[in-house]
């Protein structure tokens, strides 16, 4: 006998056949997963995608200060910072970078060929920045050697002192003060000249002196003959400095040098050569420097600032 069914339990077959859920049953929603917890599920033989390459002109860079901390760096503009840039950050460099933007090749592997020209920038601006600084260090270098040009005040004592100030802080009065302080100690070496002159004897003052039988230098000190030094025909050249053994005749004096000066023999006659820093005077004029000077029958000779007169004799 069959069974008859009623119409509440007719409706969900009913409901299944024509493709709908049963009406007792409620449809529940799975909630997504973050894209963090999706990624951690990758398995781990699968390779993750490769990171999308930096905005034009921005490279990664190891902080120098922090260890294993990094940030972000625009080799054109110089501009950094800690977050990784994006499409914005890379638009907002300006218009002058994408005017300035070579093309891209397209070619297979363009990731590479991106960062080796990255990196070719980078030493660009670096190699710029170095070249920068070695001309700012140039230009520094040369003006320092121009103030050091403008030294300028000598003391009583004839020393120098170094004038250091700037061109900027130069005025007139300092120029006026600068010719007048050389003007003083021109006038200075004038009267120390003069006196000095003054101060050498006169050809009828001298003291006498034994007979003369060959050149010589006789040594007169405070008016009188002391030792003679004499120029033998067996030598062409002879040494006077304050080197003991090394020289023929030897001085004693803060002033003379190791090898002061020489004479050597000529066609002419005995010549005086100054060898020395603090100079030689013949009848009170300073000689030059590593010039032969024919000395005539009484000339005088002082070396550096010896008190020690030197008379040169020849034989009569």
């Amino acid at each position: 006998m069959a069974e008859v069914l009623s119409s509440e339990e007719e409706q969900p077959e009913v409901e299944a056949v024509a493709g709908k859920p049963p009406a007792s049953k409620k449809q529940t929603e799975v909630p997504k997963e973050p894209k963090e917890v999706q990624e951690a599920k990758v398995p781990p033989n699968r390779k993750r995608p490769a990171p999308e390459p930096l905005p034009y002109g921005w490279v990664r860079k190891a902080s120098k200060t922090k260890k294993g901390a990094y940030y972000y760096a625009n080799i054109l503009t110089g501009k950094t910072q800690v977050n990784r840039p994006g499409p914005r950050t890379a638009s907002a460099s300006g218009h002058r970078q994408r005017a300035n933007r070579p093309e891209r090749l397209e070619v297979s592997g363009s990731a590479p060929a991106v960062s080796e020209e990255l990196r070719q920038r980078q030493a660009e601006h670096d190699a710029a920045a170095e070249a920068e600084l070695e001309e700012v260090k140039r230009k520094a270098a040369e003006r320092r050697a121009a103030l050091k040009a403008m030294e300028t005040a000598p003391d009583d004592e004839g020393s120098e002192e170094s004038g250091s100030a700037d061109d900027e802080n130069v005025t007139g009065e300092d120029v006026t003060k600068w010719k007048q302080e050389e003007e003083l100690r021109e006038k200075k070496q004038a009267e120390k000249e003069e006196k000095e002159r003054l101060s050498w004897p006169a050809a009828s003052e001298l003291p006498p002196v034994p007979r003369v039988l060959q050149p010589c230098l006789d040594v007169l000190k405070d008016g009188k003959w002391v030792e003679r030094h004499v120029l033998g025909s067996d030598k062409q050249r002879w040494t006077l400095g304050r080197a003991v053994g090394e020289v023929d005749f030897p001085m004693n004096h803060s002033t003379i040098s190791r090898q002061h000066a020489a004479l050597t023999r000529g066609g002419a006659g005995i010549y005086l050569v100054d060898q020395s820093v603090h100079g030689v005077q013949v009848d009170a004029q300073r000689i030059e420097k590593n010039l032969r000077v024919l000395l005539k029958n009484g000339a005088m000779i002082k070396f550096g600032a010896s008190t020690r007169l030197y008379v040169y004799h020849e034989p009569t």
